[in-house]
């Protein structure tokens, strides 16, 4: 249970360098989507750091990571925009989102059901990277489970 706690903290502490760099470095064209692509090599470093951890250990440090942007998506796409979240839900989606709305921004699409393309890649974006986390760690759960010997 530590392990999975430590796991999700870095994931956070990463999550939150990442705002503040793209923050800062939209002052300066190009460097923002640099971050962007080091953000997501940050990801999969923690993904693949040797750790001793189950499949249903990895579900628990993507739910507790995404989790909370992923209800909001689903919120936003069950309707739900009446009060407070009909202002705040997409800036706050938006917000978690900040570590790749850098190469979000380059994908320009149609529009889709009166919304941009880029509001539906917002929406997705936190199954994408739980995703994306899960398929980096399955070199290791397959290394685990090929690693135990029976001793006979």
């Amino acid at each position: 249970m530590v392990q999975i706690i430590l796991c999700v903290a870095r994931l956070y502490i990463i999550q939150l360098f990442a705002f503040l760099a793209i923050w800062l470095s939209t002052y300066y064209p190009g460097m923002d989507i640099f971050l962007s692509i080091l953000y997501f090599l940050l990801i999969a470093l923690e993904a693949r750091s040797p750790q001793n951890l189950k499949k249903r250990d990895i579900l628990i440090i993507i739910i507790l990571w995404q989790g909370p942007a992923a209800v909001l998506g689903l919120m936003l796409l069950s309707g739900m925009n009446a009060g407070f979240w009909s202002l705040n839900a997409p800036f706050l989606l938006e917000f978690w989102a900040t570590p790749l709305v850098a190469l979000l921004s380059c994908f320009k699409g149609p529009l889709l059901a009166g919304k941009p393309l880029y509001y539906y890649c917002i929406i997705a974006t936190p199954v994408l990277l739980g995703f994306y986390y899960y398929l980096l760690s399955i070199p290791l759960l397959l290394k685990q489970k090929n690693s135990i010997r029976w001793p006979f």
